[in-house]
């Protein structure tokens, strides 16, 4: 339970909840419930990636990516396939692997029809 003691605290906060988007971005006019949300949305047009890896130096423009980013050094593969046990540092690379398994080919030729398991 959200508790406000100023007034325009709750008014700007039951706008999110009302689904009124606030936050507009000056260059795209793209709109945003959250000021932090527009923050990083922004960006997008800057190129501004403030979130470096402490590894290999790559950078990353929001904190999640990064994260994502650095079980790659460490080996971590949280992602287990209940087929054959095969495990994956992405629950991404866990999906696209699952495809194997279905025989599920999702992306589709727009010329010819002929369908794949990945978009590349």
């Amino acid at each position: 339970e959200a508790k406000f003691n100023d007034p325009s605290a709750l008014e700007k906060h039951t706008k999110i909840h009302i689904g009124e988007k606030q936050f507009e971005c000056e260059i795209c006019k793209g709109k945003f419930s959250h000021k932090s949300s527009l923050q990083k949305h922004r960006r997008i047009h800057t190129g501004e990636n403030p979130f470096e890896c402490d590894i290999c130096e790559a950078k990353f423009n929001d904190p999640s990516a990064l994260e994502k980013h650095t079980k790659i050094h460490i080996g971590e593969k949280q992602f287990e396939c209940e087929i054959c046990k095969g495990k994956f540092s992405h629950k991404s690379s866990l999906q696209k692997h699952r495809r194997i398994h279905t025989g599920e080919n999702p992306f589709e030729c727009d010329i010819c029809e002929a369908k794949f398991n990945d978009p590349s």
